[in-house]
């Protein structure tokens, strides 16, 4: 009878187990559909076994400092909406950035986060 416990003990913490995988693979499927974007190049190429595998092309470009919106200035390291706005802010007021270094004039945008960010944008 305790054998059979055990064995229930177990077979009950393995289907928890099946649970919690797959509760959390369902998350990252929602996570994926939700957030990748759907307008990706794709290729498409064939496998040894001649099945075919498709490949999807994120084209990646630095954002220019000069052009971005509030959001896509938010989407840089250590930018949220108050940097965002004090760079949009400063633009208005002093004109286009001449180099990405300029970017250190803007009231909030320390030297460390410009390293974090300066591979990342563009003038």
């Amino acid at each position: 009878m305790k054998k059979l416990k055990n064995m229930l003990s177990d077979v009950g913490y393995i289907i928890e187990t099946i649970i919690i995988i797959a509760f959390f693979s369902s998350l990252a499927v929602l996570f994926y559909v939700r957030y990748w974007p759907d307008d990706s190049p794709v290729v498409t190429d064939s496998a040894a076994n001649g099945e075919s595998i498709t490949f999807t092309i994120h084209d990646w470009e630095p954002i220019n400092i000069n052009t971005a919106s509030i959001r896509e200035l938010q989407k840089l390291d250590g930018i949220g909406e108050k940097r965002a706005k004090a760079i949009i802010e400063y633009r208005k007021e002093n004109g286009d950035f001449e180099t990405i270094e300029h970017i250190i004039e803007v009231n909030g945008i320390t030297e460390k986060v410009f390293e974090g960010i300066r591979d990342e944008i563009t003038v």
